[in-house]
């Protein structure tokens, strides 16, 4: 590569934004820690050094935490959470005491060992993502204990100067090491749009691009970079005229952002006055901020994972009441739409073991499947849910539904918790109850589930997936997965026209809601309810008062006829660009 020739680089979008400044390379370190013999007599005070070193590594962990709060950063706590149940993990722990006792070798050689086999364990899984995460939460929080073992400290890398990190992947220790202020962006070579550096990036409005294959050999340390997270490019030695329109650019983003403050938090309406509710997806506590902030016209899909997903136990009721109530205090007077639990075939909880061994967990047990099964578990969700409606307008969600006894067993099971906290005194609300829509089957009985339940939800990342038998984090077939194919857009237009018929609402909450591309698609389909994260609803707001819904109706009967993803993107386009202005598309 030429040292001033300006290249484009192109990955996938993970955090919106426009920004640039010089590269900082961010390279994973890789020390073999030889293994040193040791007496029995010394077995207790290694394992007290291990104590230790895990007790100063929470501790850092919680500093960090009080060290962006104190640069006036959001801070989304439950990352660092994340990183402490995987820092105090019984199985490595207790495996790490055996080994230590059985080989004795020093402790820095037996964890660093049992870390590797544990990730290893981890990736043999397959290409899970959840699994990935879990992954790389090991692997960030063992080099901090690591450091700590052998009596390394790390401190606050400050820097005076915008930077954008340039990685294989970034840990959230990587991030939290440096001076966010000056921060510019971030691109990794890792795929993962969900990692917890990204999340936490993304919390912060500082643009991220991740999956830019060969990335640390393409840009030097220095060099300058620009970073456009709208679209997923990178610019690699930028000419001056690009950075002055980059420059440009942020000026007219910050007056549309003023702008935007108007029309925020007023109902979105199309110029042929079609209302449509744009509301925030939310997995969090620390993302209900973020959502009032941007206008958000409630919540339309609270997933619930995450309090499962925290501790070797399931949570209470009074944790998931806490939870559930918080959120729809917050989202009045609009809905908090909450998704009953949904573990897919990437979320291994140790209190379900019967999961563990399923060979392909994919077409496993997953969603509403694992609810029904687990009954008691279901109760005690059912219970918050009910009794956290009181406190505002609440609605239930079942993800994975395939055959109509699914939803009436749920509904069953819904009204059972009722009598029983009828009896007790205890006050609840009613709910409206949904489905997600998510694979071809409900796709195509959507007629019938439509007399059963209140609303639909499409689920697009899991009816891409399941439509295209394509798992898009296998980087063997990712690119298959394809949100315009012709089947994806014909299995929505059925739902939407099954849920029209039934006169029930229909919305959609998969990554793809928030795409301009398909937004006036969605919109003449009869979608009127779409859920994305809370950084893209006030562009999304903005746009549909652009569009005009009973004339784009008559543009698609070309979309019908397309057979390849090529055609209908060429189409959805040629859609957008016709009715929105030219600075939506901008690179």
């Amino acid at each position: 590569m030429e040292d001033f020739k300006e290249t484009l680089l192109e990955g996938c979008p993970a955090s919106p934004g426009l920004s640039y400044g010089s590269a900082l390379i961010l390279q994973e370190e890789h020390e073999i820690i030889r293994e040193r013999k040791i007496e029995p007599h010394e077995i207790r005070s290694e394992l007290e050094k291990f104590e230790k070193a895990i007790l100063q590594t929470k501790e850092d962990l919680l500093k960090a935490k009080a060290s962006l709060c104190g640069l006036g950063l959001t801070v989304e706590e439950s990352l660092f959470d994340v990183q402490i149940l995987a820092l105090e993990d019984e199985m490595i722990l207790q495996a790490v005491k055996e080994k230590l006792e059985r080989d004795l070798v020093c402790v820095e050689a037996v964890y660093q060992n049992i870390i590797r086999s544990f990730i290893a364990g981890l990736n043999k899984v397959g290409e899970d993502e959840y699994l990935r995460e879990r992954a790389i939460e090991i692997r960030d929080v063992a080099k901090r204990v690591l450091k700590k073992l052998k009596g390394e400290e790390g401190s606050l890398q400050i820097l005076d100067s915008p930077r954008i990190l340039i990685a294989d992947f970034l840990m959230l220790s990587d991030l939290v090491s440096l001076d966010l202020r000056h921060v510019s962006g971030i691109v990794t070579e890792d795929r993962s749009r969900t990692s917890h550096a990204v999340i936490l990036a993304r919390s912060q409005g500082i643009p991220a691009i991740v999956g830019i294959q060969g990335i640390l050999n393409k840009v030097t340390n220095g060099q300058t970079v620009l970073i456009d997270g709208f679209k997923g490019i990178l610019l690699v030695n930028p000419s001056p005229e690009r950075i002055a329109m980059i420059k440009e650019k942020k000026l007219s983003s910050s007056y549309l952002e003023l702008s935007d403050q108007k029309i925020l938090h007023q109902l979105a309406e199309s110029i042929d006055g079609k209302k449509v509710y744009v509301s925030a997806n939310i997995e969090f506590p620390e993302d209900i901020p973020v959502m009032t902030k941007s206008g958000a016209d409630g919540i339309g899909l609270y997933r619930t994972e995450f309090l499962f997903l925290k501790a070797n136990h399931p949570p209470s009721e009074e944790e998931q009441y806490e939870a559930y109530r918080n959120a729809a205090v917050h989202a009045k007077p609009h809905q908090v739409v909450i998704r009953t639990l949904d573990l897919g075939a990437d979320k291994i909880i140790s209190y379900l073991p019967w999961r563990w061994m399923e060979e392909n967990p994919v077409l496993g047990s997953r969603g509403i499947r694992v609810s029904l099964k687990e009954k008691e578990m279901f109760k005690t969700q059912l219970r918050s849910i009910l009794r956290a409606a009181v406190e505002g307008n609440v609605a239930v969600m079942f993800p994975m539904i395939t055959d109509l006894t699914e939803i009436i067993a749920a509904k069953e099971m819904i009204d059972q918790t009722k009598q029983e906290l009828f009896h007790q005194g205890v006050p609840f609300g009613d709910v409206k109850c949904g489905v997600m829509i998510e694979t071809p089957s409900s796709c195509l009985i959507a007629e019938h589930i439509a007399q059963t339940v209140d609303f639909f939800s499409i689920g697009s990342n899991d009816l891409i997936q399941y439509t295209l038998a394509v798992d898009r984090m296998n980087n063997n077939v990712e690119y298959l997965y394809q949100p315009f194919h012709p089947s994806v857009l014909l299995l929505i237009r059925m739902a939407a026209e099954a849920a029209h018929r039934r006169n029930i609402p229909i919305g959609i909450c998969g990554e793809i809601s928030s795409d301009l591309y398909l937004l006036p698609f969605f919109l003449a389909v009869g979608i009127h309810r779409l859920s994305m994260g809370s950084v893209f609803i006030p562009r999304t707001k903005r746009a549909i008062r652009f569009l005009d819904v009973d004339k784009i109706k008559n543009s698609l009967s070309p979309l019908w006829e397309a057979k390849t993803s090529k055609e209908t993107f060429e189409i959805l386009k040629m859609i957008a660009q016709t009715y929105l202005p030219s600075y939506f598309f901008e690179q």
